[in-house]
């Protein structure tokens, strides 16, 4: 099992594109569960702008009507047991 570290900023950035806190929580809690638990289906998917590094965890979310894509960048280098969520972007 992984320890998942999300930083303060990424949950703040996440709060400007998903204001209603139910569903936020729901993306934060989707994100811990499926990474503690198994992170390899998402490991496969490199971040682009750092494939040594950083790997991407995909969610999408109905936000009020509009469907958003939300990506977290995570950081499986820097220690054995835990994953880093570095970098959010929404579109």
């Amino acid at each position: 099992m992984f320890r998942v570290i999300i930083e303060p900023g990424i949950i703040r950035t996440l709060g400007q594109y998903v204001p209603d806190r139910e569903p936020r929580l729901a993306v934060l809690n989707r994100l811990r569960d499926r990474l503690e638990n198994d992170p390899a289906p998402y490991r496969r998917f490199r971040d682009s702008e750092d494939p040594e590094f950083l790997f991407d965890y995909i969610d999408v979310l109905n936000v009020n009507g509009r469907w958003i894509t939300i990506r977290f960048s995570v950081n499986d280098t820097t220690a054995d047991n835990c994953l880093f969520v570095e970098a959010i972007s929404c579109r």
